[in-house]
C-alpha cells in the first residue's frame, strides 16, 4: 500500500511540475485542440510578443501581436500591415487592477502612419477565480475589457488573467450588454522546447 502511495504522490508531482508556472524565455503555447487554433507567447523587450498562424481566404497567415501588458494590445502585424493603439495612460498601471479596480486610458489607432480610430480603453476588474486547462489550474482575474470608439459600437470581451504567468488564458467576446457571442477556451498549455 506504501508503494501504491509514493508511486501516486510522484504521478501527482509529476503532472503539476508539466503546469507552465512562468513564460521562458522559449515561450508557452496554448492550444485549443477543437477547430484547432493555437497561439504562442513569449517576453519581449517591447513587451509579450503571441505569434500564431490563422486561416484567412483559405490560406495560412502568420499574426504577431505585442502587447505592452496581457491585457493591453500594442500592436498586430499581419499580411495587410500594422495596426496599432498608443495609449495616453501607461500599460504598467494595468498591474494594480485587483487593488484599483480600473484602468482607463484614450487611445489613438492606427493603420501604418495613418490614424483610423479614436477612443476609450476601459479594464474594469470584476472578481478572481480559477481557469482550467488540461490538467492545470490557475488563479486568475477576470477583467472586462472594453474598447469604446468614437463613431463605433464597444469592443468588449471578458479576459480571465493570470498574473503568475502574466498571461491571458481565456478570452469570451460579449455583445455592449454582456451578452456572449463567443470565446477562446484552451485546452492545452505547454512549454516550447527549443529545438
Amino acid at each position: 500500500m506504501l508503494r501504491l502511495s509514493v508511486l501516486l504522490f510522484f504521478l501527482g508531482t509529476n503532472v503539476v511540475a508539466a503546469c507552465p508556472q512562468e513564460v521562458p524565455e522559449s515561450g508557452i503555447k496554448l492550444t485549443r485542440t477543437e477547430s484547432y487554433f493555437s497561439v504562442v507567447f513569449k517576453k519581449t523587450a517591447a513587451g509579450l510578443s503571441e505569434e500564431r498562424v490563422m486561416m484567412r481566404d483559405g490560406k495560412q497567415e502568420k499574426v504577431t501581436t505585442i502587447y505592452p501588458h496581457a491585457l493591453v494590445t500594442g500592436q498586430r502585424t499581419d499580411s495587410r500591415g500594422t495596426l496599432a493603439l498608443e495609449y495616453a495612460q501607461p500599460a504598467s498601471d494595468v498591474g494594480n487592477l485587483s487593488k484599483s479596480g480600473r484602468w482607463v486610458s484614450d487611445f489613438s489607432m492606427k493603420f501604418g502612419a495613418k490614424e483610423i480610430y479614436r477612443g476609450t480603453a476601459k479594464l474594469t476588474y470584476l472578481d478572481q477565480g480559477k481557469v482550467e486547462i488540461g490538467k492545470c489550474s490557475y488563479d486568475v482575474w477576470r477583467i472586462e475589457s472594453r474598447l469604446e470608439f468614437q463613431g463605433r459600437a464597444p469592443t468588449v470581451f471578458d479576459k480571465y488573467y493570470s498574473p503568475k504567468l502574466g498571461l491571458v488564458l481565456r478570452a469570451v467576446k460579449l455583445t455592449p450588454d454582456r451578452e456572449t457571442i463567443n470565446g477562446i477556451v484552451y485546452d492545452k498549455i505547454e512549454v516550447v522546447h527549443s529545438d
